[in-house]
C-alpha cells in the first residue's frame, strides 16, 4: 500500500489555466502534495502542443480558456492522440458547455475556488481510475488476443442467445461473418443436429438451460454451417457469472473435429492392417520390453512352439531357449538394449511339449527420445531345413567313410590276388625255362600272359581314386603285335574248342594291312 501510494505521490501534472496567479496557486498546491507539475499552459492551442510531449500522468484542465480554443475543445483534441485522464477546473460555465464536457468523459470536476483536500482527493481518484481502466483495457486486449488466436471456436452471448462476440475461428467453422454474427440470434446461425433421429434438431440454448449445473455438452454432434454442410464438432457451453454468482451469459467453445475424425480413421485402417499382418504372418512376430519380457506374440508362435498367449506374455525368453544358446542370445539381446542390430542368427526354441525347433532369428531395436523402449522380432522355423542340412552332413560322413572302406577293401584284394598271381608268374617261367613240347610252352606262354594281364588290371583298380579324381593317364608302352595276338589266341582257344567254334587269324597278312 505504501508502494502503491509513493508511486501516485510521483505522478506527473499538467495545468491548463488562464489565470497565470490560479495556475501557480494550483502548481504550488500539488507540488506540496507530493506530486510533480511537468508545465503548464495559458490556453487550449499551446496545451495540444505541449501535453503530447511532456506526456503527463495527469491534466487539470480550465474549461473557459482564453483563446479561439475552449478546455472542452483541447480535451476532444488531446483523446485522439493521447490517453490520460482529465480532471476539469470550473467557476461556472453553461449548461452547453458542461453537457459537452461530460462526452468527454472526465474523470472529475473541481470548483473554483478550490480547497487542498479536494484537489488531492480528485487527484488520486483520477489516477486510481484510469490506473484500473488502462489494466482492465490491457485484460481485455490480451484475452481478446487469446480468444482470436486460440484454436477453437468461441461465441459469447446474452442470456437470451444474443452473441457479443464471435472470434475468428468460430466464423470460419460457422461459414458466417462478424457483421451478420455479431447481434444476431445464436439459434441463426449455431445449429446443431445428432444422429439420434429422436432429437435430430438441437438448441444449444435449451440445452444449457436445462442443463442441472450450468454447463451442456453432447457427443456425435454436427454443426450445419451456412452451406449447410454437416461439421463434426465438440463443444462446451458454460455461463458467465457475476460477483454475486449470478448468471448473466453464456460462452460456447466448440472445435472442428473433420481432421480428428479422418486422422482416427486412417490410425485404425493401419492399425487393421498391421495387425492382421501381424496375426496372418506365417514368420513369428514378437515384442520384447527392454528387460527381455515378452510383449506380444503372433498367432505363428502359437503354431511354432504350442504355448498360447497367455503363457507367454511377461515371461523372460530365456526360458524358451535351449540352454546351450542361452549366451548367444544374451549376447545379441545386449546388443539391441545398446541400439545395435545384431547378424542374422539361428537358435533353438523349445515347444510345450519338451522339444526343440530352430528358428532363424531377425530383430531390430525400436527407439523413442533416442533410448531403446520395445524390440522386435521375427523367427522362422528352418527346423526341416536345418534337419536337411544335419542329414547332409551325416550322408557326406556316411560317403568318406564308404570310400575310406573301399579303399581298405581294394588293398586287401590287391595283397591277396597280387600273391598268387606272383607265385603264377613265377612258376609259369620256371616251366618256360624247362624242357616242354611246342603245345605245352603255348599253354604255358598263355596262362603267363593272362596273368600279367590279370596283374594290369588289379592295378587299375588299384588308380581308381585317380580316375575319380580325374587325374587318369596314358602310357605309351612299345609291344609286339604277333605275339601278343598269338597270346590272346591261346588264351581264348579252349572256349573256342568248347564250344566247337573255328578260329583263324593271319597275323602276317594284318602286318600287311589287309587283315580280314
Amino acid at each position: 500500500m505504501a508502494a502503491e501510494q509513493a508511486i501516485t505521490n510521483a505522478a506527473k501534472i499538467f495545468i491548463v489555466e488562464d489565470e497565470r496567479i490560479i495556475a501557480k496557486d494550483i502548481e504550488a498546491t500539488i507540488n506540496t502534495l507530493g506530486y510533480s507539475c511537468v508545465g503548464s499552459a495559458l490556453t487550449g492551442e499551446e496545451a495540444i502542443d505541449r501535453i503530447p510531449l511532456l506526456k503527463p500522468d495527469l491534466v487539470l484542465m480550465d474549461i473557459n480558456l482564453k483563446g479561439g480554443m475552449s478546455g472542452v475543445q483541447a480535451v476532444e483534441y488531446l483523446k485522439q492522440i493521447i490517453d490520460v485522464p482529465i480532471v476539469y477546473l470550473t467557476a461556472y460555465s453553461d449548461e452547453k458547455t458542461l453537457d459537452r464536457a461530460k462526452r468527454t468523459e472526465p474523470y472529475g470536476y473541481i470548483l473554483k475556488p478550490y480547497e487542498e483536500r479536494e484537489l488531492h482527493s480528485t487527484i488520486e481518484m483520477a489516477l486510481y481510475k484510469h490506473r484500473m481502466e488502462k489494466q482492465i483495457r490491457h485484460n481485455e486486449k490480451w484475452y481478446r488476443t487469446i480468444l482470436e488466436n486460440i484454436g477453437e471456436g468461441v461465441i459469447v452471448t446474452t442470456l437470451t442467445g444474443k452473441v457479443t462476440f464471435a472470434n475468428p475461428v468460430s466464423l470460419s467453422i460457422t461459414g458466417y461473418e462478424d457483421h451478420e454474427v455479431i447481434n444476431a440470434s445464436l439459434n441463426h446461425f449455431f445449429k446443431l443436429e445428432t444422429q439420434n433421429e429422436l432429437i435430430k434438431h438441437i438448441s444449444p440454448l435449451e440445452l444449457f438451460n436445462s442443463s442441472a449445473r450450468g454447463k451442456a455438452s453432447m457427443s456425435d454432434v454436427f454443426l450445419v454451417n451456412k452451406t449447410g454442410t454437416k461439421i463434426p464438432i465438440d463443444y462446451l457451453i458454460t455461463p458467465i457469472k457475476n460477483e454475486e454468482d449470478a448468471t448473466v451469459g453464456i460462452i460456447i467453445v466448440f472445435r472442428d473435429l473433420t481432421d480428428q475424425l479422418k486422422s482416427e480413421e486412417v490410425l485404425r485402417a493401419t492399425e487393421y492392417r498391421y495387425t492382421t499382418i501381424f496375426e496372418t504372418a506365417r514368420d513369428v512376430i514378437y515384442t520384447l520390453n527392454s528387460e527381455g519380457k515378452f510383449l506380444s506374440l503372433n498367432k505363428a508362435f502359437v503354431e511354432l512352439t504350442g504355448f498360447v498367449n497367455e503363457e507367454m506374455i511377461g515371461k523372460h525368453f530365456n526360458i524358451y531357449i535351449h540352454p546351450d544358446d542361452v549366451r548367444t542370445a544374451g549376447r545379441h539381446f545386449k546388443t539391441l538394449k545398446e541400439g545395435g542390430y545384431p547378424p542374422v542368427h539361428e537358435l533353438r526354441v523349445m515347444t510345450k511339449t519338451g522339444a526343440y525347433r530352430y528358428a532363424e532369428i531377425t530383430s531390430v531395436p525400436l527407439k523413442e527420445h533416442g533410448e531403446v523402449v520395445t524390440i522386435i522380432g521375427i523367427a522362422r522355423d528352418v527346423t526341416v531345413r536345418k534337419e536337411a542340412e544335419l542329414e547332409l552332413i551325416r550322408a557326406k560322413n556316411f560317403a568318406e567313410q564308404s570310400k575310406k572302406y573301399q579303399e581298405q577293401f581294394l588293398a586287401n584284394i590287391s595283397h591277396e590276388i597280387r600273391t598268387p598271381m606272383n607265385a603264377i608268374l613265377g612258376m609259369s617261367q620256371l616251366l618256360l625255362q624247362s624242357k616242354m613240347n611246342t603245345n605245352q610252352a603255348e599253354f604255358i606262354t598263355a596262362i603267363r600272359l593272362s596273368a600279367e594281364n590279370l596283374l594290369v588290371i588289379i592295378n587299375d583298380i588299384l588308380d581308381l581314386s585317380k580316375i575319380q579324381a580325374g587325374k587318369m593317364t596314358f602310357e605309351e608302352v612299345p609291344f609286339n603285335l604277333i605275339e601278343l595276338v598269338n597270346g590272346l589266341n591261346n588264351t581264348i582257344q579252349f572256349k573256342v574248342d568248347e564250344k566247337n567254334f573255328q578260329q583263324r587269324y593271319c597275323p602276317s597278312r594284318c602286318l600287311c594291312g589287309s587283315c580280314f
